[in-house]
């Protein structure tokens, strides 16, 4: 009797890095319609337009850490500033909501902030 030998799979890194960003752009075109064009540590406005390196660029933050356990779920990701996910890093998720509320609560004191009242 003969058996059939799979051929073995070799990583293909421009094949995976391909996969990947289909991926990701699904992912941030999904949270956006669920989430809006707002942070979620911070609430403003993010940009979607180029320049992924900026701070007001989108990246996708994991609520729970995938060092902690975490998922690509969707329940599992929201959308943050570049800054913000740094901001957040690998804290749990008790943790990081502290942090948005936090956050939230403070007052703006940048110049030229309007005063609150």
């Amino acid at each position: 009797m003969l058996t059939m030998i799979s051929k073995p799979k070799f990583f293909d890194p421009v094949r995976h890095a391909y996969a990947k960003a289909k991926r990701r752009k699904k992912a941030l075109k999904l949270l956006r319609a669920r989430d809006g064009d707002t942070c979620w540590r911070c609430g403003h406005p993010m940009r979607f337009d180029g320049a992924p390196n900026c701070g007001k660029a989108a990246t996708i933050e994991h609520r729970l850490p995938l060092s902690k356990g975490g998922s690509w779920a969707l329940e599992n990701l929201c959308l943050c500033h570049v800054g913000c996910n740094r901001h957040l890093g690998a804290h749990p998720p008790e943790q990081k909501e502290r942090m948005r509320c936090n956050r939230n609560a403070r007052p703006d004191t940048r110049a030229g902030a309007p005063k609150p009242g």
